[in-house]
């Protein structure tokens, strides 16, 4: 199986360097900087206030009423970060790592402040791409509430992350049960599971892809392996994730990997080339149907040896 993950997440702590006060990326040469509060000739920002505690209470509400996905229709992601960056679930975590690893990376300039949509493509390759630079242009509007803070603030949170990330405190329950897996701890990945199954996150759903090629290691069914690998890597849309076009993931999948035709589905499934559709199309639905129903089987992952 040929997929190109998005490698920004796994590989933020690397990629970010603190020196000299400021927070900076390893690129090649140095794009001009767009000033914290200013914006590039592509995208106007439309976010001209700073994080309130009351919008920062609005994103923990709505996931605490049953909105499974903070990321919909959300112009600040700064927003998500700040509401779960210190939240005791991993799930939660998770989500704040997520928004903090799309923007800061992508977005951060050598000597402080935000890239500009021109600049951020140049260092992704991406500028002839009319589709990856308006994805790009969209992540720069949900991305500048970051940049509303001294760049003493940032960097303080970039040195915080690095540490807490190599520490694993970052880690998500399914991030978890891929390492479970890869130690074959085969009863901790599937209690991880169980876990899961309870929350049905769809993020943490998603992030499970891998698991079963991981575990049987080619012994299994390769075929079979991939498409249940596939399907979980679509599933999350089925329990209530964003997977519009204009989504996050669907945005992330554009500029980073330049898949931008259709929906996630669609541009998820471009990352699986040997996968059968319809055998993923079947593997997805069983899986929804399980979890839907509360009669999910961890077995069904991770099979006994």
């Amino acid at each position: 199986m040929a997929r190109r993950t998005w490698p920004v997440i796994a590989a933020t702590a690397a990629a970010l360097l603190l020196g000299g006060g400021l927070l900076r990326l390893q690129r090649l040469g140095a794009p001009e900087a767009v000033p914290t509060g200013a914006h590039s000739d592509t995208t106007p920002l439309s976010i001209t206030t700073p994080t309130s505690p009351a919008s920062v209470a609005m994103v923990r509400r709505e996931r605490q009423d049953g909105d499974p996905d903070p990321f919909r229709d959300q112009d600040d992601l700064s927003l998500v970060y700040a509401a779960f960056d210190a939240d005791p679930d991993p799930s939660a975590r998770a989500l704040a790592w997520r928004a903090w690893s799309i923007c800061v990376p992508t977005f951060a300039a050598a000597g402080g402040g935000m890239l500009s949509t021109d600049a951020a493509a140049k260092a992704l390759d991406a500028s002839s791409d009319p589709a990856r630079m308006a994805a790009l242009a969209t992540l720069e509007v949900r991305c500048a509430g970051f940049y509303r803070r001294p760049t003493a603030a940032l960097t303080a949170d970039a040195a915080r992350n690095a540490r807490r990330h190599h520490d694993g405190d970052l880690r998500s329950r399914a991030e978890q049960a891929l390492e479970a897996v890869a130690a074959g701890n085969a009863d901790e990945a599937r209690e991880l599971l169980r876990a899961l199954a309870t929350s049905r996150d769809p993020y943490e759903w998603r992030a499970l892809s891998g698991i079963v090629s991981r575990w049987n290691r080619g012994a299994g069914h390769p075929a079979e392996d991939v498409a249940l690998d596939a399907a979980l890597a679509v599933v999350g849309c089925d329990l209530g994730m964003d997977c519009g076009p204009q989504s996050l993931l669907a945005l992330q999948a554009c500029a980073f990997n330049a898949a931008c035709e259709g929906d996630l589905v669609e541009r998820t499934l471009s990352q699986y080339p040997d996968a059968d559709r319809s055998a993923v199309a079947a593997a997805r639905a069983q899986l929804a149907r399980a979890l839907a129903a509360g009669r999910f089987d961890p077995h069904h992952l991770i099979e006994q040896r």
